[in-house]
């Protein structure tokens, strides 16, 4: 992948580095005090609020309201820490060229007799409601990272800073000064350059961490830690496992599968959600997108032939529904691996033109396909409850029994299959549900890797506000507040019912599906419910514009 053209010193004729010394943050530990103020030593303005920096056709204008006083400066908590007054620091465009990316450093200066390493601070983007979790300042001196900035836009952020806790005698009589400092990123806007890795595009989105708990929590981009719950920096010892979207207030919208890689609007490509960020088996990051819409009628074909096996494949020609796996003759089982509907979604990789005979991938462009990353995905067994339990008033609980963080492992739970397969003893309910580390059908596979997937039963519980995901997925249960905070089933594009990935463990033969009320329950692979594709990008997707809204989404290409 190409990195973006940073503007640098030079001796000859090209734009030279922009380098802005805009204010300078001196903190005095004891009973002095701190203050960060304008320093004006490289203003072409020396208005008392304005700071213009301009070298041809690239300006910057950075706006400071009010100074930040830090009083008598000692180490602090972070919860101390927060408490303190911010600073606001407004970025405009003024000049003729877009910015395409820039990175907001603080740099400590020879005076300074503290290791930078102690210095605490956190983010506010746009408001003063919703800060970055507490970070200490690392070697590569960047605090904030700012995407493309149009010409005429402006972009505002809010700072708070304190002296670390863990400082402790390291800290006394100590003094820090420092400026912050902006790197600038020019050229290529419209191709690569715009946004880097689309990792690191979605990743700036990221809310506060354990803040995101909150009950004025409405939904974000948040991480979640290797036990399934919500990733707490603070705690210690704790290590994130994925980054996903949860909540209702999601800006998750990705265009996708365009006709016109280099025009892409609502008019030539399809809309598509992010699901989130997560590691393939050798660590490297994707972005999980899910299609907005449920496929169409059209799409489907009667019947399909895979291994010299005819599935079926439509449901009706008057319904958008279609069948799991469901052979012509034969036993139709729920092994994903060999599926009618895996097969199909998965044919077409080679063909150039549209066909619901050739495959659903023939439908993507070659642009879309090329983004595509062959995933491991894991077929294990989520569970099953059909015994009436009686929740009081509310009735009784059945359908998958799972909560979505209980839903994920099992998902996963194949780290002790034999040969890739299930072993001939799960044969049954019990026999599943009690092979922890096999949850997987006698003679089914424990894994696939292909292109085209459906969502896992998690991937929706997911979807739900944070103080959910300890709810089981469940009739009577997830649909009792679940669903309405989940960005998934708010969706104006939901069906009534779709298919999900997971064999369930009420029979050979049952798969999971989500229903239209916003609980997951499990149906028969020959019965039929909507699809609505899912899959992952390669680690060289690059967003290079959009900001993700329904309104702007974010625009994908391949990087090098």
């Amino acid at each position: 992948m190409k990195e973006p053209k940073l503007i640098k010193n030079s001796n000859n004729n090209k734009l030279p580095f922009i380098y802005i010394m805009a204010l300078v943050l001196t903190i005095f530990i004891g009973s002095s005090y701190a203050l960060l103020s304008s320093n004006h030593v490289l203003t072409k303005d020396n208005s008392e609020e304005a700071i213009v920096f301009k070298t041809g056709d690239l300006n910057l204008e950075l706006t400071k309201d009010g100074n930040l006083e830090l009083g008598e400066e000692y180490p602090k908590s972070d919860d101390e820490g927060k408490d303190n007054t911010a600073i606001k620091l407004t970025f405009t465009n003024t000049g003729t060229i877009d910015i395409c990316r820039y990175e907001v450093k603080l740099v400590s200066d020879s005076e300074s007799t503290l290791d930078s390493k102690y210095l605490k601070y956190i983010i506010s983007e746009d408001d003063e409601t919703k800060y970055s979790e507490p970070k200490n300042l690392d070697d590569t001196n960047i605090i904030y990272t700012g995407g493309k900035l149009k010409v005429g836009e402006s972009k505002t952020i809010y700072i708070k800073a304190w002296i670390d806790e863990l400082a402790g005698d390291e800290g006394l009589s100590k003094t820090y000064s420092g400026s912050f400092e902006a790197d600038l990123y020019q050229g290529g806007c419209t191709e690569e350059a715009a946004g880097s890795s689309g990792l690191d595009v979605v990743k700036e989105t990221v809310v506060a961490y354990a803040d995101a708990n909150k009950s004025d929590f409405n939904g974000g981009l948040v991480a979640i830690n290797e036990n399934g719950t919500l990733y707490d920096e603070s705690a210690g010892n704790q290590t994130i496992r994925e980054y996903r979207y949860t909540g209702l207030n999601v800006n998750n919208y990705i265009y996708y599968n365009c006709i016109d890689d280099a025009e892409q609007n609502a008019d030539n490509c399809e809309v598509w959600r992010i699901i989130g960020i997560f590691k393939d088996e050798d660590g490297n990051e994707h972005l999980k997108i899910v299609n907005n819409k449920v496929l169409t009628r059209d799409m489907f074909p009667a019947t399909f032939v895979a291994n010299g096996t005819t599935y079926n494949i439509q449901y009706s020609t008057s319904s958008d529904y279609a069948y799991w796996n469901k052979k012509t003759s034969g036993t139709n089982n729920n092994d994903w691996a060999t599926g009618g509907l895996q097969y199909w979604l998965n044919a077409g990789s080679d063909k150039t033109t549209k066909s619901a005979s050739d495959g659903y991938m023939s439908y993507l462009s070659q642009n879309a396909k090329d983004l595509i990353a062959e995933t491991k995905y894991y077929l294990g067994t989520v569970t099953y409850y059909d015994d009436p339990v009686d929740n009081d008033a509310d009735g009784d609980v059945y359908g998958i029994w799972d909560t979505p963080i209980e839903a994920y492992k099992y998902e996963r739970a194949v780290s002790g299959c034999t040969d890739g397969k299930g072993p001939s003893a799960n044969s049954s309910k019990s026999a599943v549900e009690g092979n922890s580390s096999c949850r997987v059908w006698a003679n089914n596979s424990a894994t696939w890797t292909g292109n085209i997937s459906l969502l896992y039963p998690s991937d929706y519980g997911y979807s739900a506000n944070i103080s959910y995901w300890s709810t089981k997925l469940a009739y009577n249960s997830f649909n009792k507040g679940a669903q309405n905070t989940s960005w998934l089933q708010k969706g104006a594009n939901h069906g009534s019912y779709e298919w999900l990935l997971s064999p369930s463990s009420d029979g050979s033969s049952r798969v999971a599906y989500w229903g239209g009320g916003g609980s997951v329950y499990d149906g028969y692979v020959a019965g039929n419910f909507g699809v609505r594709a899912s899959l992952n990008l390669k680690s060289q997707a690059i967003i290079f514009d959009g900001e993700g809204t329904s309104e702007e989404p974010y625009k994908v290409k391949l990087g090098n």
